[in-house]
């Protein structure tokens, strides 16, 4: 089975500041801002797009992101 290439998958690789995390999502400080401050916020699922994704789900990063 082939290893997860996903960045997201390997959280011990993300060098930077975590500020949220839940059993569905993570936030964290983006590495290389074009804005300071800003916020990377990601589903721990694997989604190709965000119309796969579930509506509950889309609420919840909706929520999150307000915070």
């Amino acid at each position: 089975m082939a290893m997860c290439e996903c960045v997201f998958c390997h959280r011990e690789k993300i060098t930077t500041e975590f500020v949220y995390e839940d059993e569905l999502v993570m936030a964290f400080m983006d590495m290389d801002p074009i804005n300071e401050g800003h916020v990377l916020l990601a589903p721990k699922q694997h989604y190709l797009d965000v119309d796969e994704m579930p509506d509950d789900l889309l609420a919840h990063l909706m929520i999150i992101s307000k915070k």
